[in-house]
């Protein structure tokens, strides 16, 4: 036994003194510029135009706005609009309202950087054709009461389609509006995606700021999708100077690159800071540069 001590404290002292530095020759970084612009239909389109920077300088709270670009925006076929940068908002702004099924092309150059564009096609309308609640259908793992959702909405035929549900209930805290989203839904439909790109079950917890599908199962067909979601989380509130507030539904139409990119930023997040997790890059759609250029149609409902 004493043999045995003093040959683990020998190898102890061995393994702790041993130490080799590493060093790592990082590439030098290349600023590009990042735009990033995600417009609802009717809205007025916009662009929050920054720039990268090495991850080695970086400081919070820098400032890596880019103030003395020259951004156009091209709808279709017709002449470039040059947009008009907002002192106050920090945007470049156009007049113009995004549509449904329309080209929109972005380009952005200023000094020192290499010319950004993306091109994008915001997707057709598509608009809730029924809701139905369904109280106190079911306990979740936790025993707690759950109610039923069941959504339909008609799929455009032919063409790919990503959506993103969301359900939230808006509250006042300290006189400020505050906008909370369920944070488990189950559902064991067979479209449904997670940002973890995971088989779900019935007993699958969903965060119900991100309910993704795409249409591969449903191509041109009235979608019922059923939910299930904790009754308290459904109720609806008497608030002062709002009268009754009711949680709501909302079916976002959204392009492709948007949905890849915001599943990407949204696994990048719940990981950052987990050693065991796989590096993620998040998908950007710009060219020479990064960020995300996308429009989509959203539309709401009232839960009652």
């Amino acid at each position: 036994m004493k043999y045995n001590i003093i040959a683990i404290t020998i190898a102890t002292i061995l393994l702790t003194s041993c130490e080799k530095e590493i060093i790592i020759d990082v590439p030098s970084h290349e600023p590009k510029l990042v735009i990033n612009s995600v417009t609802y239909t009717n809205d007025t389109i916009g662009v929050m135009l920054s720039k990268s920077i090495d991850i080695l300088q970086h400081k919070y709270g820098s400032d890596l706005s880019v103030k003395n670009a020259e951004v156009q925006l091209q709808v279709g076929n017709s002449t470039p609009v040059t947009l008009k940068y907002n002192n106050i908002t920090g945007m470049y702004e156009s007049n113009i309202k995004a549509a449904p099924g329309t080209t929109y092309n972005i380009k952005a150059k200023a000094a020192g950087f290499t010319e950004a564009s993306a091109l994008t096609r915001s997707p057709r309308e598509v608009k809730i054709q029924s809701l139905q609640r369904i109280n106190n259908v079911r306990l979740d793992m936790e025993g707690t009461t759950q109610d039923e959702l069941i959504l339909t909405f008609d799929d455009p035929a032919g063409e790919k389609n990503y959506y993103i549900i969301a359900i939230s209930s808006l509250y006042v805290a300290n006189g400020d509006d505050e906008v909370v989203f369920s944070n488990c839904i189950n559902t064991s439909d067979p479209s449904v995606e997670t940002i973890y790109d995971e088989s779900i079950d019935q007993n699958t917890c969903i965060d119900g700021n991100g309910i993704f599908l795409r249409d591969d199962l449903f191509d041109g067909k009235r979608k019922e999708l059923r939910l299930f979601i904790r009754s308290a989380d459904l109720q609806s509130y008497e608030i002062p100077g709002h009268g009754t507030v009711y949680p709501t539904i909302e079916i976002k139409h959204v392009t492709e690159e948007y949905f890849r990119y915001l599943k990407s930023s949204r696994y990048a997040s719940v990981n950052s800071g987990n050693p065991f997790a796989e590096p993620t890059n998040v998908y950007s759609n710009i060219k020479n540069g990064y960020g995300i250029f996308s429009i989509h149609n959203v539309d709401i409902n009232d839960i009652k």
